[in-house]
């Protein structure tokens, strides 16, 4: 997976204090991202990112490369397009463009979740893990969500990332399933931000994602809960396979499970 762009290199920042596209770009390789935009406010970067992908097009340039990064958003969602609560200045959200093809496709979101889990090991002692399919964990609590969205006709797919930085206040429907990432010891964002890209960029982790996505497993080993076709069934979640599908034991027979959401019984086993 390569990203490159003929475009020349742009940089955008708004007037947020504590995000910096210059910044930022001090920890990427060359000829990555060459696009990176930092917004204050904005409705969803995957949406951003969509339009600058278009406009890439449209123009007959490399659309993959852009990455949208702002301080809140004021309609981020998640799968299924639920709601993704994003504050102001407590969180991280950002939308890349990477590009896509048959064969990297399905293994974009494993691979994000790791990116996410290598750049938080990086820069503390926590040890997160990633509950199948999108989401990062740390102290039973949700800290992080991936949304993937492919854009078959600009032959790319939007990563989005939304991170519980250092947010403490929530939602009372969400409080009991959100925390942040960060208690204490909060790391510089610009870093944080500069490493996951670098992390992003990364071919050969993207080669061994399954292998560490499987290391970080929550629900490996548990039972769980999951909805198909409106009925909710129970099972055993045996382990992740090379697609990163889900592989469950249901009633004495082996299964995978290709998408959708699951829920351990225990969140604090």
């Amino acid at each position: 997976m390569q990203i490159s762009s003929s475009v020349s290199p742009s940089v955008s920042s708004s007037v947020s204090s504590s995000v910096s596209a210059e910044k930022i770009r001090e920890y990427l390789p060359e000829g990555f991202f060459r696009t990176v935009i930092v917004k204050e406010m904005t409705e969803s970067t995957n949406d951003d990112v969509k339009i600058l992908a278009r406009e890439g097009a449209a123009a007959g340039g490399a659309a993959a490369g852009a990455v949208v990064i702002s301080n809140g958003q004021t309609r981020g969602r998640g799968r299924g397009d639920r709601y993704f609560y994003s504050p102001a200045d407590s969180g991280v959200y950002l939308s890349v463009l990477l590009p896509v093809t048959a064969d990297n496709l399905l293994m974009l979101t494993p691979f994000a979740a790791v990116c996410v889990c290598k750049t938080i090991e990086e820069l503390s002692d926590l040890r997160p893990q990633i509950k199948w399919v999108n989401d990062i964990i740390l102290r039973g609590k949700k800290v992080c969500g991936i949304l993937c969205e492919s854009l078959p006709q600009e032959s790319c797919t939007v990563v989005g990332i939304g991170i519980n930085y250092s947010t403490t206040e929530y939602p009372e429907d969400i409080r009991d399933r959100a925390g942040p990432v960060f208690e204490t010891n909060v790391p510089d964002k610009n870093a944080f931000i500069g490493k996951l890209l670098c992390y992003l960029t990364d071919t050969a982790l993207f080669d061994r994602c399954i292998e560490e996505y499987r290391r970080r497993s929550f629900v490996t080993g548990k039972r769980i809960l999951f909805r198909e076709n409106g009925v909710l069934h129970t099972a055993y979640a045996k382990g992740i396979d090379d697609c990163g599908r889900l592989v469950i034991l249901e009633g004495g027979s082996v299964r995978t499970l290709f998408s959708g959401e699951v829920s351990v019984v225990c969140m604090s086993e």
